[in-house]
């Protein structure tokens, strides 16, 4: 356990400006006093809404989406399903070291088949949040069920020709790993187990560039800025090596 101990008391906390100290919270006089706002506080000129009809099933092959009714309905302006919006591509990523996982990007709507329940399917565009949400009840989906893959640790499965669910092994290591464990004074062996989470932001408020009459490009969420497209990646240390390797 000696290996273990950490002196806590190499540390000066008296010299930080916020470790050990009670901070004034900057963001509280708007929100208390009603004056906070929020993304659906936002309105401007001829502004649509729009509500994601999500996939009920687990894992499906889609038979029928029908959208007759939601494109009838009061205020609606449009209703997109996979076939509107087939000249545009999958969702992309936003790191290039991810030119392994480029088979595995998801489309933007749902096309032949559903994986997972809350995959998008359709998406409802209309005058007012609730009218769209009206319409969005209004649309059918119909799918045929495949088989689902629930415990992570279960060996992976096809659910795609030339794809199964362990979609890429990721192997990162920087030095001489072989002399750093012969030479390691204690080897700690573990098995990690870490759910499975997504960022997301719970209070919505609008992005500051907003403020400025969106002079320039921004993004509806108080955390959620663009990555420039200038912007480099951060080097790896000159000694590591990554090998990535499909299963």
């Amino acid at each position: 356990m000696d290996a273990l101990h950490h002196d806590h008391t190499q540390y000066d906390l008296g010299a930080t400006k916020v470790f050990g100290k009670s901070v004034v919270r900057l963001e509280d006089p708007p929100l208390v006093t009603g004056q906070g706002r929020y993304i659906g506080d936002l309105a401007f000129p001829r502004q649509l809404h729009m509500r994601v009809v999500r996939s009920p099933y687990a894992h499906a092959k889609l038979t029928r989406i029908d959208t007759a009714a939601a494109r009838a309905a009061p205020g609606v302006i449009a209703v997109w399903t996979a076939a509107d919006i087939a000249d545009m591509g999958p969702i992309d990523f936003r790191d290039a070291a991810a030119e392994a996982l480029k088979p595995y990007r998801q489309p933007i709507l749902a096309q032949d088949t559903v994986r997972y329940v809350g995959e998008p399917v359709a998406a409802v565009f209309a005058i007012d949040p609730y009218l769209a949400e009206d319409a969005a009840d209004l649309i059918i989906i119909e799918a045929d069920d495949l088989p689902v893959l629930l415990a992570a640790e279960a060996p992976p499965e096809t659910f795609s020709p030339g794809k199964n669910t362990e979609a890429l092994i990721m192997r990162c290591g920087y030095g001489d790993l072989d002399a750093a464990f012969a030479s390691a004074h204690m080897i700690i062996d573990a098995t990690l187990k870490i759910g499975r989470h997504s960022g997301t932001p719970m209070e919505n408020r609008r992005h500051r560039p907003l403020r400025r009459r969106l002079r320039r490009p921004a993004t509806l969420g108080r955390r959620q800025s663009p990555a420039p497209q200038s912007r480099r990646p951060r080097p790896r240390p000159r000694s590591q090596q990554c090998q990535h390797g499909t299963a």
